[in-house]
């Protein structure tokens, strides 16, 4: 590791390197939600399957580096997992889909949440309305704290 990053940062890079195996669910700022297809350790390299492209293969450095591995709770994780309760939710249950979103990325504001959840997880000719019945329904939720 680079002696110059901070000891938080190496850590989380060899947390990420053990953690990576075949079906890790991961996520790249520019491929988007990925799924770990193979780990070479011979030739150092890993091949993801990522929405935005498809066998990519990058080196492990850079998967240390790069990749978020997220879990099973993860709202990507769900709706890859089971596409058909995360589209009920986002139908039936708004704002769980809200709560389960703020556990996966922590504190967001609306834009945030909408740029996170559009087009993946809400339609965007739906956002408004979905937006509008979550919101309506965390009012009364302590944990959940909303712009006026």
């Amino acid at each position: 590791f680079d002696r110059s990053l901070p000891a938080a940062e190496c850590l989380r890079r060899l947390e990420a390197l053990l953690t990576l195996r075949e079906g890790c669910l991961c996520y790249e700022k520019t491929w988007g939600f990925g799924v770990v297809r193979a780990v070479d350790s011979f030739y150092k390299q890993v091949r993801i399957d990522f929405d935005r492209k498809r066998d990519h293969e990058m080196s492990l450095a850079y998967a240390a580096e790069a990749l978020n591995l997220i879990g099973e709770d993860h709202i990507l994780a769900l709706k890859y997992r089971d596409p058909e309760a995360i589209d009920r939710m986002v139908r039936e249950e708004p704002a769980e889909v809200i709560r389960t979103t703020l556990r996966s990325y922590g504190p967001r504001t609306v834009a945030e949440l909408q740029a996170e959840l559009v087009p993946n997880v809400v339609p965007e000719m739906k956002w408004k309305r979905f937006w509008d019945a979550a919101r309506a329904a965390l009012k009364k939720d302590p944990l959940v704290d909303l712009p006026a």
